[in-house]
């Protein structure tokens, strides 16, 4: 085995989020709907470690409960 010295780390281009595609897709003002509190916080977060600024609403509706995350940035 040998030490290498010098080798860029090349940059991640993937996400392990299976909504990372949708969210590079989204324009300012776009939202997403989604059924579970663990698929907001995947896509809350997934936004986040993109570099956007992501804002989510919880909305109740005869007993369904939804969540909508809206990109603002």
């Amino acid at each position: 085995m040998k030490i290498d010295k010098n080798i860029p780390i090349p940059t991640s281009h993937h996400s392990n989020s299976k909504y990372a595609h949708l969210i590079h897709e989204m324009e300012v003002g776009d939202s997403i709907k989604v059924e579970s509190i663990s698929a907001r916080a995947s896509v809350y977060q997934t936004m986040t470690r993109q570099g956007f600024k992501p804002i989510s609403r919880k909305f109740i509706d005869e007993n369904h409960i939804t969540y909508r995350i809206w990109r603002t940035k």
